[in-house]
């Protein structure tokens, strides 16, 4: 079996709070208190609208995940809705060539290897039809020229392609990195702020949804990195199956959906792509021991990071007696790949 980043898949997330943490606390921002971060999860679901959806893919597969991404891309023909309520865009580099495209999604009814999606004249990508799709000023420019020229009541962006998550080094040797273009560079954790910004400025409003079709990247760092400029993040504590999302099948399901709120196009996607890999899924593969998470990032920064910081500076401040029970509590906590980073929810 392949997977995205090579090991053994472990265990089940849950949908809301799937998040790793690697031992470093939050800082909310100076002189706000607690009752400053006071937020009413209700109200902002009654605020929630849906509207018309842009999905924009940044599909790296100049690596050893193409075929995937060639497969990936079918899904997404033979699931995009036709009402015009969701327009896929996608950003893609494979392994040959000259073939760096973006690609508006147009539906083909049928499963197959045959990719009829129409391209789409960029600036950014040159005569030569080849990038370094790993290079974050070449995906700020998409990310640019999407907010400027695709018109959405909601954009969600998707990293697919290998992920690293927050790794503290040894013994792997990946940092912080997603996107990998093997013929050139990749994205880093760090990007994040800048693509956010990007957006924001040309769109004028933050992303509904960052997602990450990549391993291990549902960290609480990263959701709180994306503070300001996404509602939401979806993203994976362990380790993904290299055929990643069901693409078909979410879209399929995003038809259907009579109000497409961020929380439940969000959901939607967590939840066909758990279903795609039990035996009977469309994408099985005997095992169904997927993890993928849609966490609420303003919640998370309203209620979840005063309240881990407080946690913290209590710890730290008993260290002295309860260091043995601390030690206890995080060798119990439920860990995936990567060992250095425990659930957050399982610890606490």
């Amino acid at each position: 079996m392949n997977f995205k980043r090579s090991a053994a898949l472990l265990a089940s997330s849950t949908m809301v709070l799937g998040l790793a943490g690697c031992g470093t606390n939050f800082v909310p921002a100076s002189g706000l208190t607690k009752r400053s971060f006071a937020y009413n999860a209700a109200a902002k679901r009654r605020a929630e609208k849906g509207g018309k959806w842009a999905i924009l893919v940044h599909l790296a597969g100049e690596n050893n995940l193409y075929r995937f991404a060639l497969e990936d891309l079918n899904e997404m023909e033979a699931g995009i809705p036709t009402d015009g309520s969701v327009e896929v865009y996608v950003f893609f580099d494979g392994i040959k060539n000259g073939d760096s495209a973006v690609y508006k999604i147009k539906r083909d009814s049928g499963m197959n290897s045959t990719i009829i999606s129409e391209k789409v004249p960029v600036p950014f990508i040159p005569a030569s039809n080849e990038v370094d799709s790993g290079d974050p000023k070449v995906v700020a420019a998409f990310i640019d020229w999407a907010g400027r020229n695709v018109q959405a009541d909601h954009t969600m962006v998707s990293f697919w392609d290998h992920g690293s998550g927050i790794f503290h080094g040894a013994p792997n040797p990946i940092t912080k990195g997603f996107g990998w273009d093997d013929n050139g560079t990749n994205l880093e954790t760090a990007d994040l702020t800048m693509l956010g910004n990007t957006f924001r400025a040309a769109a004028g409003k933050p992303l509904s949804i960052v997602g990450f079709d990549a391993c291990l990247m549902a960290h609480g760092e990263i959701a709180y990195q994306l503070r300001g400029n996404a509602d939401y993040l979806v993203a994976s504590e362990e380790l993904e199956p290299g055929a990643g999302w069901d693409y078909k099948g979410w879209l399929t399901a995003l038809g259907k959906l009579s109000d497409k709120t961020p929380a439940a196009v969000g959901a939607t996607l967590v939840d066909t792509y758990h279903a795609s890999y039990p035996p009977g899924g469309s994408q099985s593969s005997g095992r169904d021991d997927t993890t993928l998470s849609l966490v609420d990032i303003n919640a998370f920064t309203a209620n979840v990071v005063p309240a881990l910081n407080e946690f913290v500076s209590t710890a730290v401040a008993a260290m002295g007696s309860e260091k043995v029970a601390l030690q206890g509590a995080r060798a119990k906590a439920q860990t995936f790949y990567n060992r250095d980073c425990a659930d957050l929810g399982s610890f606490l």
